[in-house]
């Protein structure tokens, strides 16, 4: 069932500017008066472990090295520039602070791991960076075991390669005598991979909705409102993504915005009978009065409960104005 794509128009995204800004401004003299909510990402986090867990698992299945699988695990890229022929795509403004990627994907000439000449290959690179990781080679060997090879780079920096799938190896750096490892970068050299798979994605699409959600209780709201525009490009017809927005737009004061997406959560609850979301979309839109609610019913012969509260259901959904 296809329905129609949210959007930000332009006034609506001033508008939300100026709302957020209100918004932390409030935090802000509430944090003063002693009543702000402490944000876990705030006090120099260590994301090492959380990074080496990402990328390991990438590693395994390299076929999620993958733009789309990406963009819902690490929010949409901020850029994308050009290198030696191949397009990276940045991303740090919805990550870990401290921590930034960029992957790229373009086609070179190999050796296949049974040797013989050298041919085509699909390359994908996936690199993290780290201003404070927390983690050590030492650590990262306790881990992941021996590492395949040691190396230095460019800047003289020892970089160890674990090999956790035949085409796809992990190489962590760490600076010389900084005990922080800095990069973890994978690497996959092989044959054409297959797409995502669809539960591949839904369960991305799910780990974005709950950081969005997280993000939302931890008061980084600008944070949370963006990763939702994105969730709802992605899921036009993802009702409780609707609901979600139109509850934090609310709170923001954009009135015309929330409507909208009370009246597509709406919509996209009753052709899908979720009864549940059709009574949350209903009580959002009661609030601004566009909706009347019913109230006890008139015939007391009208058959089991369930059914009533269908009735009722429906009959307040038929007068939103």
């Amino acid at each position: 069932m296809s329905g129609p794509k949210p959007s930000l128009k332009p006034v609506r995204k001033f508008f939300l500017s100026i709302s957020l800004t209100i918004l932390m401004s409030a935090s802000l003299q509430a944090g003063q008066a002693g009543h702000l909510y402490q944000n876990p990402y705030a006090g120099g986090p260590r994301s090492g472990a959380s990074v080496l867990s990402l990328v390991t698992s990438l590693a395994k299945r390299p076929e999620l090295l993958d733009a789309a699988y990406l963009r819902r695990m690490l929010g949409a890229e901020d850029r994308s520039f050009a290198q030696n022929g191949a397009a990276i795509k940045h991303y740090s403004l919805y990550v870990e602070p401290g921590t930034s990627y960029d992957f790229a994907e373009n086609t070179i000439m190999a050796r296949t791991a049974s040797g013989g000449d050298a041919g085509p290959a699909l390359h994908r690179q996936l690199t993290c960076h780290m201003s404070n990781s927390g983690l050590t080679h030492a650590q990262v060997r306790q881990m992941l075991g021996r590492p395949e090879r040691r190396y230095f780079d460019n800047g003289a920096h020892p970089v160890e390669v674990y090999r956790l799938s035949p085409y796809a190896s992990i190489s962590v750096t760490e600076p010389a005598n900084s005990f922080n490892v800095s990069a973890i970068e994978i690497n996959y050299i092989g044959a054409a991979l297959s797409k995502p798979t669809a539960a591949d994605l839904a369960l991305a699409d799910q780990y974005r909705l709950d950081k969005a959600k997280n993000l939302l209780a931890a008061g980084v709201t600008n944070t949370a409102v963006a990763l939702l525009a994105q969730h709802l490009e992605d899921k036009p017809n993802d009702f409780n993504g609707h609901l979600i927005y139109a509850s934090i737009l609310r709170r923001l004061g954009d009135v015309n915005g929330s409507l909208e997406h009370y009246r597509l959560a709406l919509d996209l609850s009753r052709g899908a009978a979720d009864f549940a979301a059709q009574d949350r979309a209903i009580k959002g839109l009661a609030q601004f009065g566009v909706v009347k609610t019913v109230g006890e019913p008139l015939n007391d012969n009208l058959g089991a409960n369930s059914r009533l509260a269908g009735n009722q259901r429906f009959s307040a959904a038929q007068r939103v104005y």
